[in-house]
This record gives C-alpha cells, sequence and structure tokens, in this order.
C-alpha cells in the first residue's frame, strides 16, 4: 500500500495504543526509513535495512521531528531505538521517549508469549505517556 502501519502489524500496534494512550490524544508514528528496502538478488524485503538505507533517511526523519514536534518519541524496536537517537541529536533535545517491541515482533512470537509482550509495551507506553502529561 506504501504507508507504514496499515498491514496486521500497524493493526496490532492500534490496539495496543488503544489501551495505553487516553482516548482523544493526538500522536503520530514514523518509520525509521521511508520505504521497505528489497533485497536486490531476491527482491524480497529485507529483515533489517543496512546502514545505507537508514542514513539515507536521516534528513526525512529529523525534518519530520522538526514539523511535529513531538511530546513523546515512540521508538518501535529495537533498531529505532539504536539508530533514531543518532539520528535526531541535532534535534532532539530534552525529548521523552520510550521503547516498545515491534508490533510484527509480537506477532511472530510463541502465542504463549504474546499477550505478555503487548501488556508490557502498553504499560511503557502508559507509563512514559503519563510523566509527559499525567492524567
Amino acid at each position: 500500500m506504501g504507508k507504514p502501519f496499515v498491514g496486521p502489524a500497524g493493526k496490532f500496534l492500534d490496539q495496543m495504543l488503544s489501551r495505553s494512550i487516553p482516548q482523544g490524544t493526538r500522536f503520530g508514528f514514523t518509520n525509521l526509513i521511508a520505504c521497505i528496502p528489497l533485497d536486490p538478488n531476491e527482491g524480497m524485503k529485507l529483515k533489517q535495512p543496512h546502514k545505507d538505507h537508514i542514513k539515507a533517511c536521516t534528513n526525512r526523519l529529523v525534518e519530520l521531528f522538526e514539523l511535529t514536534n513531538p511530546s513523546l518519541l515512540v521508538y518501535i524496536g529495537k533498531l529505532a531505538e539504536k539508530h533514531a537517537p543518532k539520528m535526531l541529536k541535532s534535534v532532539i533535545g530534552d525529548t521523552p521517549s520510550v521503547m516498545i517491541h515491534h508490533p510484527a515482533y509480537i506477532l511472530r512470537a510463541d502465542v504463549t508469549q504474546r499477550g505478555l509482550l503487548a501488556q508490557q509495551c502498553e504499560i511503557w507506553l502508559h507509563d512514559a505517556w503519563e510523566e509527559v502529561i499525567p492524567f
């Protein structure tokens, strides 16, 4: 579809957000990179984008951060937590942040672990949001 968070993982993310962030709260998310990199030999989606894909999207991510001026940064997955702070270091300042498991990671986990992983994310989101805007 060319849009982020519209597949099964996106729907799962929406469910987690609806359970952890107060209704009516405005928030936004973006992917670390602006496109889905494909393996040049197989044409399949890469499991992890290469560093050059991430570097190529740095200016876009900085511009998006500057335009939105978020109250809370939510790093979705370890890859975002690892790279986004470096990418945004010129503009991030004291913006609070939280890392959650990537919804696709949760959906790929053993069925007996999915509920626990989702609950962890919901608690982390709720607690982080409560620090920014106490309810």
